[in-house]
């Protein structure tokens, strides 16, 4: 029960994982990214996601079979060997329960009696249960983690960082507006990026070797950007308000669903804003005095730290940008 309770809330609840797989994929993350924080890793931490996946499916398994080899062995004639009718030894209990929940069924070993007979047809429908949705769920997970990666090369494809975005970008030029139905496209993407990661939160361990391909370090761009565009540009450079809100709400969902429904560290504090504030200097474009939009910036932080939060579980931990390209080196191990 313990395992088909955790499949129903893995797969099918859009809630989160269940309570096993959040257990101790969360703890197994963690153990990780403490090992990342002192020497980095990036590349090794690419795979630990789709092991934790494939682990997952494997213990549900794993649990599964144990159960019913316990089950067995609690009545030493609950099964025979159909050629003399001898009860099976332990090994042979645990090659019964491995042909009958894998559906193969050799035919050389089954259960005698009532309620024996029973419990094995019953664990065999179970455990088709079990394979069918770790399957389908394997494939969504799989896609949901390409789509991340989508994400976050459309918003990078605009900028590295918050000012090269608002340059490029040019929602602030008067024939800004053609460039209109990308931002649309990249928020529509990201709402859908946060609400797969409410249903699928072992998607938070799928780390990206790469800082150009990490969804959690393009929402922090996009998310400056906002800023920048909302409080610090003069109002004849500010985008249709339209579309900045549009842009406000996708960020809102994804800071609300994928970081306070799925993030277990908790958000730093102390979290700086010097990445931001270098930024400024950056945009090259007529900005409004400081004292302006402080008041707005304080308040702006309180998000910040959500996003930088996520970054530093998703294994990008520092604040400041990089520009153009990601150098080679960091490509080949962050």
């Amino acid at each position: 029960m313990l395992v088909l309770g955790d499949v129903f809330v893995t797969v099918f609840s859009t809630g989160g994982a269940g309570p096993l797989t959040a257990l101790w994929t969360a703890g197994a993350w963690r153990s990780v990214i403490a090992v990342h924080r002192r020497r980095p890793i990036h590349r090794a931490l690419a795979y630990v996601g789709p092991f934790l996946l494939i682990a997952t499916v494997c213990i549900w398994y794993f649990i599964l079979n144990a159960a019913l080899v316990c089950l067995l062995r609690y009545d030493p004639w609950s099964a025979e060997q159909t050629t003399d009718g001898t009860p099976l030894t332990f090994l042979q209990t645990i090659y019964l329960v491995g042909a009958t929940l894998s559906t193969v069924g050799y035919g050389d070993l089954a259960p005698t009696k009532w309620p024996w007979t029973f419990v094995m047809n019953l664990y065999t429908f179970f455990a088709s249960i079990v394979v069918t949705s770790s399957l389908s769920f394997l494939i969504s997970v799989v896609k949901a983690a390409v789509d991340r990666k989508a994400v976050a090369q459309s918003i990078f494809a605009l900028g590295h960082t918050p000012a090269e975005f608002v340059r490029y970008a040019q929602l602030h030029a008067s024939d800004g507006r053609h460039m209109v139905p990308q931002v649309v496209s990249i928020c529509a993407a990201l709402d859908n990026c946060a609400f797969e990661h409410l249903a699928y939160p072992i998607l938070h361990y799928f780390h990206n070797p790469t800082w150009s391909r990490s969804p959690t370090r393009a929402a922090l761009v996009l998310s400056d950007a906002h800023f920048i565009y909302e409080n610090v540009l003069v109002d004849d450079l500010r985008p249709a308000s339209g579309a900045l809100h549009l842009i406000e709400s996708s960020l809102l969902t994804y800071t609300d669903v994928a970081a306070n429904r799925t993030t277990s560290m908790s958000k730093d504090e102390d979290a700086p804003i010097e990445g931001l504030l270098n930024e400024l200097h950056e945009v090259e474009l007529e900005m409004r005095p400081q004292e302006e939009w402080q008041n707005a910036l304080e308040e702006y932080c309180e998000r910040r730290r959500w996003l930088l939060a996520m970054c530093d579980e998703d294994g990008w931990s520092d604040d400041h940008y990089r520009r153009a390209r990601p150098p080679a080196d960091e490509k080949a191990n962050g």
